[in-house]
């Protein structure tokens, strides 16, 4: 059962990347599907992954499947969770605070939207809207080649991030 799974999955990932003129490497894998794909994966690898799978919100109205959190948690480089629903990405949201990992995922973004000719929105929330107005005013001179705006909103980063 697994392997014709694999093998749908393979042609059906063969077509679409080929329409783009692209080509992939599958490699099905045995074991713990977290653990396999970290092992798999390095600093350099952009890991991608649906953010639910089939056990998701089982017994819950969970939004985010095991496998996903677990990889999420334990993996050297990036994670790119995509819903079931995926269409293609009109810009990048990054959470800003000004701390040096914010800094750096601001980085990631912009480096990323260069590429992929993305706008980027740098949203920086708190109970303090003067300090996270302060941490946004600098973030402009690094845009160069990307249109960038920001904003500033009170409350929790997670629930902005998810409403904006």
């Amino acid at each position: 059962v697994l392997e014709r799974r694999a093998e749908a999955v393979r042609a059906e990932t063969d077509a679409r990347l080929g329409r783009l003129g692209l080509g992939v490497r599958l490699e099905p894998l045995t074991g713990v599907p977290e653990a396999e794909l970290v092992a798999s994966a390095d600093a350099d690898t952009l890991i991608v992954m649906g953010k639910a799978g089939e056990g998701a919100g089982q017994g819950g109205t969970e939004r985010l499947g095991g496998v996903a959190e677990r990889t999420v948690r334990r993996a050297e480089g990036a994670v790119l969770l995509t819903p079931a629903g995926f269409s293609e990405p009109r810009r990048l949201l990054v959470g800003y605070s000004g701390s040096g990992e914010a800094e750096a995922a601001l980085g990631s973004a912009l480096d990323l939207a260069r590429s992929l000719r993305l706008s980027v929105l740098a949203l920086s929330a708190g109970d303090d809207e003067a300090a996270a107005q302060d941490a946004l005013g600098r973030v402009h001179g690094r845009a160069a080649g990307v249109t960038l705006s920001t904003e500033t909103v009170r409350g929790d980063t997670g629930a902005a991030i998810t409403g904006a």
